[in-house]
């Protein structure tokens, strides 16, 4: 699919692509099992149509603020605020195991979707910082060619399950928030 890294590139270069290829993959993964959580409300708490389209617009509305905390995170340690937003995120996602109406739902991945954007600037810049100028672009859209195609292959799997299991989608959404959170 890919020509081979090129042999004159750093160890240190190499470890942190393999690195930021594995965390895009986990993430993607996970990210088109969680995509799927429209069809969860619907399905396994019969959600109506306004509580799906406050989903809708409450899980995407954090990205509008991607900019702000790339801006807050210029010239600061990445690497704490990787930990904070990526244990948070799993901790709050982790309490999808216990709802059991549909506002709690749209509320838990509200909270997770406001921590999203800081955890994936703070990693894309600690990789990107990685990686030497002549070769960033390349590295960056392998690793995006790659999170696409797991993101796919999540988005597959979870339909299929939830085609089969439609009652189970909270704990198969849950399963997924580990890959998702990298743990």
């Amino acid at each position: 699919m890919f020509s081979p890294l090129p042999d004159d590139l750093p160890e240190d270069v190499v470890r942190s692509y393999r690195s930021h290829r594995a965390a895009e993959c986990w993430y993607m993964l996970a990210l088109g099992v969680v995509q799927l959580s429209d069809a969860v409300l619907r399905k396994s708490l019969e959600a109506t149509d306004a509580q799906v389209t406050l989903f809708a617009i409450a899980v995407l509305c954090p990205n509008l603020l991607a900019g702000i905390w790339g801006l807050w995170m210029e010239g600061r340690e990445k690497r704490p605020v990787l930990l904070v937003t990526g244990v948070g995120r799993f901790l709050v996602l982790g309490a999808l195991m216990v709802w059991s109406h549909p506002y709690w739902f749209i509320g838990v991945f509200l909270v997770s979707a406001l921590m999203e954007p800081v955890f994936l600037t703070a990693q894309t810049s600690l990789f990107q910082s990685n990686y030497p100028a002549a070769v960033r672009a390349t590295l960056l859209g392998r690793v995006g060619a790659v999170g696409r195609l797991t993101y796919l292959a999540g988005a597959l799997a979870a339909g299929a399950l939830l085609d089969r299991f439609p009652l189970h989608g909270p704990e198969i959404l849950a399963g997924s928030t580990r890959l998702k959170s990298g743990t």
